[in-house]
């Protein structure tokens, strides 16, 4: 009997067998159950049914983890005892070893978050697209021509969205976050206020990576700067941070993008004590030029 293929182990073959105890019985009916267990043993490692008894934990270990990933709960949810890892079995000088491999979810998350530089939206968003999640209202309707746009390459104008709260605003940036950073571009999604602050800390305690973060945020492929206006105005942040990042995203059209409860005018009003007539209408002139005019995306049906 160890001298067949298991190929050839029939389930009657099994019954008759002496030596194998109920147990050994039903794992081995298990294992055949499952066509990738199966095909393992039977057509890459070409085991015989002495081989599978004696590597019988491993692929019993092996069914088990493919049947609790056939259910995955998700990555935020998954308690297994190597979490977000996935066994994978090879042979070697006759064992037969386990090994273990990043799950195609947990590989997908690590190359999406690779991606940001920021990333200031709930971790449960990180699968939402534009196309498939933002509801199609009519309101929404010129942003998400203009997302479109923007993910296409076809359109170097900046998105700018107003709104009420829970109108539905940063959702809509972060999916077309999202769908940039799928492409293998690029991202920035940052709460605006929270990164003038840390931006402006740095710049005083630490010069050579303020000067970086900079230039990585003037480079990237999408900046989203989340409740725009926000922020802390002084004359410092303006000049410093604000106006030196826009005006470089302008010079190379840079794919940029707000929310705010503010319109232009009030942007402006905030800074004009504080900067000057000059300056102000210099941050002016730039949102106009290219977000051409701030989208209010309130539906009429909001809750």
């Amino acid at each position: 009997m160890d001298n067949k293929d298991f190929k050839k182990v029939e389930a009657k073959d099994i019954e008759d067998d002496g030596t194998l105890n109920a147990s050994i019985k039903m794992a081995l009916g298990e294992l055949k159950k499952d066509e990738r267990v199966y095909s393992l043993i039977r057509d890459q490692f070409k085991l015989k049914q002495s081989e599978v008894k004696a590597s019988m934990v491993p692929f019993l270990n092996l069914l088990e983890d493919l049947h609790y990933c056939d259910r995955c709960p998700g990555l935020e949810k998954c308690d297994k005892p190597t979490p977000h890892y996935q066994i994978e079995l090879s042979k070697e000088g006759g064992v037969i070893r386990t090994n273990y491999r990043l799950c195609p979810l947990a590989k997908e998350k690590r190359e999406y978050d690779s991606a940001f530089l920021y990333r200031d939206f709930p971790d449960e968003w990180w699968k939402k697209s534009v196309n498939h999640d933002v509801d199609r209202t009519k309101t929404k309707s010129p942003a998400l021509i203009k997302a479109a746009q923007m993910l296409s390459g076809d359109c170097h104008d900046w998105l700018y969205l107003r709104g009420r709260r829970r109108s539905g605003r940063s959702f809509l940036l972060a999916c077309l976050a999202n769908d940039f950073a799928r492409k293998g571009k690029k991202v920035a999604f940052a709460e605006t206020s929270r990164l003038v602050e840390e931006l402006k800390e740095l710049s005083i305690h630490g010069k050579k990576e303020f000067e970086q973060k900079m230039a990585d945020l003037c480079a990237c492929d999408l900046l989203v700067l989340d409740d725009f206006g926000n922020e802390n105005h002084t004359a410092y942040v303006y000049s410093s941070i604000i106006f030196p990042l826009l005006n470089a995203r302008a010079k190379e059209e840079k794919a940029t993008a707000f929310t705010s409860d503010f319109s232009f005018e009030a942007i402006v009003g905030m800074y004009r004590d504080i900067i000057g007539l000059a300056k102000a209408s210099q941050l002016k002139n730039l949102l106009e030029d290219f977000c051409r005019k701030a989208l209010d995306v309130t539906s009429l049906d909001l809750h």
